[in-house]
């Protein structure tokens, strides 16, 4: 297996090379744009996950992406002024996805890194500049930075959530976080949420969270001790590590969303339940070496 010794991969490398695995199947993931995105390290950090871990990893992201999507869809259908919000966005594309057409009224804050922010916004605007708003269309999308690990960014963002939301519904997205961060964080991220999504001020609007977990058993695959190596040993610790002191990281089992307090289980899925849903099996190359992710669609009591 390839190991970078000097430099190490940036936190920009592991957001662009979720963008690297959507590309390699748009139809799939609903997503054309994501291949504009992809930088020579990405490329080769995609190379090593497919050659050496998981030749499954480009069809996860892929049916991941499009679940989402698919939900996003329906909730501005429903909420056409709501509001998403995506938590550790990373390059995900979906205001860019969407129809603005369809959905002029809806409006969109991602929250990442101060560094992860910066490099989005000077990529996406680059892009569009060279090509014009044909190859990424103009959307108002709204950067906060935030460390998810800290109370008092979390209370500042709140802060700022609040003034944006108003009574509007929202959709909340944790899609590339749970996994980095420390089991002791997630309390005070989900206290966070409960004091952002807060139904009384609206009782009629609904406010969606939708989260994506490694399940506890997931811990016992070779693939997935493979990709925590890769993982040690390629990357920058710190933006990207946001892990307790002692490495702990979370895995959580569906039992922890069933009794998240405030919150009320609506779906769940996964990736071979996605893999089912779209009929994309025949993509489909090592069964027993995919690294599943567990999807959960919650609802705020």
């Amino acid at each position: 297996m390839t190991v970078r010794q000097t430099p190490p991969f940036s936190v920009e490398d592991t957001a662009l090379v979720t963008a690297s695995f959507r590309s390699s199947f748009p139809e799939i993931s609903h997503d054309p744009l994501s291949r504009h995105l992809v930088t020579p390290a990405a490329a080769e950090i995609h190379a090593d996950v497919i050659r050496h871990i998981n030749a499954d990893e480009p069809l996860a992201h892929a049916v991941r992406n499009r679940f989402f999507l698919d939900q996003l869809r329906d909730f501005f259908r429903q909420y056409p002024d709501g509001v998403f919000i995506n938590l550790g966005a990373g390059f995900s594309m979906y205001p860019y996805l969407l129809d603005s057409e369809a959905f002029p009224l809806a409006s969109f804050i991602e929250v990442d890194t101060p560094a992860q922010l910066k490099h989005k916004s000077r990529t996406i605007a680059k892009l569009q500049k060279i090509q014009g708003h044909e190859l990424i269309p103009q959307r108002d999308v709204m950067y906060v930075s935030c460390d998810l690990c800290c109370e008092e960014d979390l209370s500042a963002l709140a802060s700022e959530l609040h003034a944006v939301v108003e009574d509007r519904a929202t959709f909340v997205l944790l899609e590339g976080v749970l996994y980095f961060l420390s089991v002791q964080s997630l309390d005070k991220l989900f206290h966070f949420l409960s004091e952002v999504q807060v139904t009384a001020r609206a009782p009629e609007k609904m406010h969606l969270l939708g989260c994506v977990a490694y399940a506890p058993e997931i811990q016992h695959q070779e693939s997935f001790r493979l990709l925590s190596t890769y993982i040690d040993k390629n990357f920058q610790a710190g933006e990207h590590a946001r892990t307790s002191e002692s490495g702990e990281r979370a895995f959580l089992p569906r039992t922890f969303f069933e009794n998240l307090m405030g919150y009320r289980l609506t779906a769940a899925t996964s990736t071979l339940g996605c893999v089912e849903h779209y009929g994309v099996h025949e993509h489909l190359v090592n069964r027993e070496r995919l690294l599943e992710e567990q999807f959960y669609l919650l609802q705020r009591r």
